[in-house]
């Protein structure tokens, strides 16, 4: 629950709370507020929190507080870098790779978002953003994009499901895609450009405390003797969307 405030004409959500401090001699930042309801404490509001990581890092696997998860384990790739898929190895078949954020964010809504930066010719493999993940990648929903098209789609179990989905141009490095999750609404931008929406009327997506992660979404594939990858990514960015 988040904490409202009439703004004379309509309800507005509050970004910030501050009280005087014990002493009196400055105004403090207040993280979270309760009010008894009878039977025991709700939460009113809690202060919103960001992350972010340009990836400075060696090249190999990504360090703590990353959580690389998938069927092949995302790493970091020079020259650039940044967040790329892993190698395929000589199995044929597609493979997705998630790095997921080690600390949650606060609320239900959020937003994460990333730039491209090594980009690929491939048409079939696909990287993107994840919101309302929990620890381990099993269930989340992605926005991803390929050299042809977008997706908004949700990760149940081992089950993937297109939500939405468009065509596009090719990305661009530096261009970045941001995806964002308010109530059981979901969109996807690019290079601050609607791409599409998602509402979410079935319920699907689980929220709650256990399905606030954010993080990055990229895939490799191997086939007839190639290796294909997505593009990669930087400049990660994610936090509570107020």
């Amino acid at each position: 629950m988040s904490g409202h405030v009439w703004n004379g004409t309509a309800w507005e959500k509050v970004k910030a709370m501050h009280m005087r401090n014990a002493a009196n001699t400055a105004w403090e930042e207040i993280k979270e507020a309760y009010r008894w309801t009878g039977s025991g404490f709700e939460l009113l509001y809690i202060k919103a929190v960001s992350f972010s990581d340009t990836f400075p890092y060696a090249d190999g696997s990504l360090p703590s507080p990353w959580l690389s998860l998938g069927a092949k384990l995302p790493l970091i790739g020079s020259p650039s870098q940044s967040v790329r898929a892993g190698d395929p190895g000589t199995t044929s078949g597609v493979f997705n790779g998630y790095a997921i954020y080690g600390t949650s964010v606060n609320t239900d809504d959020m937003y994460c978002q990333a730039s491209f930066a090594e980009l690929q010719t491939d048409d079939v493999c696909y990287s993107g953003v994840v919101v309302r993940s929990d620890s381990t990648a099993t269930n989340l929903v992605y926005g991803d994009f390929n050299n042809a098209g977008w997706h908004i789609g949700t990760k149940v179990g081992s089950t993937y499901t297109t939500r939405a989905s468009g065509s596009t141009s090719a990305p661009a490095s530096g261009q970045v895609i941001r995806l964002t999750a308010v109530g059981n609404v979901y969109a996807l931008t690019k290079a601050g450009v609607t791409m599409g929406t998602w509402t979410d009327t079935g319920g699907v997506v689980v929220q709650g405390s256990g399905r606030r992660r954010t993080g990055l979404t990229v895939m490799s594939e191997r086939a007839f003797f190639t290796n294909n990858y997505s593009a990669n990514l930087d400049n990660y960015a994610a936090g509570d969307q107020l």
